[in-house]
């Protein structure tokens, strides 16, 4: 019995998260498209459809989609989403996640509604590790009950997160690198000392 009921309580913890996380995502998603945020995200949409369709190279089909998005303070107080507000604030790791799904939602329903064309090299779909999206919140006000050593932090306090995304890799490149001598003791002619080294540089 006591087995069972743990099993039960674990099951009703996960369905919970899972209900809460597409609650989290539905409350982004109306404050996106109730501000200029849905223009950023379906303009770096369309940037990353054009780009595949005018190179053609399925490996452009697996590149990264990046999507800035910043929000600000005014917004959230307007809008009456101090709910929302509270979350970037206090789970922002949580809010970081959970726009990414609402984002990646909506560049799914884009790149569907660009394949309705009937072209030949429209994108299906992408996968969601291919989405990288950069959270700026602007405007938040100044906590006078929280102090922070400056000279403690290589970073300035404050909410960041910040990624690094591997944009392309280029081909092997050779260079050769010499170098002149030039003889200023009395020497009879210039005596030139060249050494040439293979190098390669990639990115």
């Amino acid at each position: 019995m006591s087995n069972e009921g743990a099993i039960s309580i674990g099951k009703d913890n996960d369905s919970t998260q899972i209900s809460q996380s597409f609650r989290d995502q539905k409350l982004i998603e109306r404050f996106v498209r109730s501000s200029q945020l849905i223009k950023i995200i379906e303009g770096a949409t369309e940037q990353f459809i054009k780009r595949y369709r005018d190179s053609k190279k399925p490996e452009d089909a697996l590149g990264a989609l990046f999507v800035p998005l910043h929000f600000e303070y005014s917004h959230f107080i307007h809008n009456n989403a101090n709910e929302l507000l509270h979350q970037v604030i206090e789970e922002p790791l949580q809010f970081l996640n959970a726009a990414k799904y609402c984002v990646y939602g909506i560049v799914r329903d884009q790149i569907k509604l660009s394949g309705s064309t009937g072209e030949n090299n429209a994108l299906k779909s992408i996968d969601i590790d291919q989405l990288h999206i950069q959270l700026r919140f602007n405007g938040l006000p100044l906590q006078e009950d929280l102090h922070f050593a400056h000279y403690k932090n290589c970073l300035p306090p404050g909410l960041s997160w910040t990624t690094g995304i591997l944009s392309a890799i280029s081909e092997p490149q050779w260079a050769i690198l010499q170098s002149t001598w030039f003889c200023s003791t009395g020497c009879n002619r210039n005596k030139i000392k060249s050494d040439s080294v293979d190098a390669v540089v990639t990115t």
